[in-house]
């Protein structure tokens, strides 16, 4: 289960360099399911995951084969988390799919940062990354005006 974030400062000026603190936000919510009724058009996910079936060689850190077989076979997503509110729910999301489809997990930080802004892009269209890197981590995050992300154990 992927929890929606919160960023508690720094919601616009982390886009030109300046700090933000982002946490997971657990009241909210959403995680991967599988029905056996099969592929259904009205799915909210499916026109993602068919956008990144679509482009092989940007995704190629996803699992896409399993990813087409799951899709297949009635993946959908279900979530609680409000949308366009700016508590992530395209972020969890972006998250979840990661989670469950990333190659390995085991990558430096600014790479799953990266990864995970190019899929969010299909939302955005431009995409930090922060959303769902918070919402993958479920840790409290602080980013610098250098680039840099911090995991936080005690935000307060």
């Amino acid at each position: 289960m992927t929890p929606a974030k919160i960023l508690l400062f720094g919601e616009y000026t982390v886009l030109i360099g300046s700090k933000a603190l982002a946490i997971p936000y657990a009241d909210f919510s959403c995680r991967i399911s599988r029905s056996d009724t099969g592929f259904a058009s009205q799915n909210p996910l499916s026109d993602f995951v068919s956008y990144l079936l679509s482009h092989p060689q940007q995704y190629a850190f996803l699992d896409l084969d399993r990813l087409r077989v799951d899709h297949q076979h009635g993946l959908t997503i279900i979530s609680d988390i409000p949308v366009q509110y700016g508590v992530g729910s395209s972020g969890g999301v972006t998250a979840e799919i990661y989670r469950h489809y990333a190659l390995t997990l085991d990558k430096p930080i600014l790479q799953v940062k990266s990864e995970l802004a190019a899929m969010e892009r299909y939302m955005h269209g431009n995409s930090s990354g922060i959303d769902p890197l918070v919402c993958l981590y479920q840790k409290p995050l602080l980013f610098s005006h250098e680039g840099k992300i911090q995991l936080i154990s005690h935000p307060i």
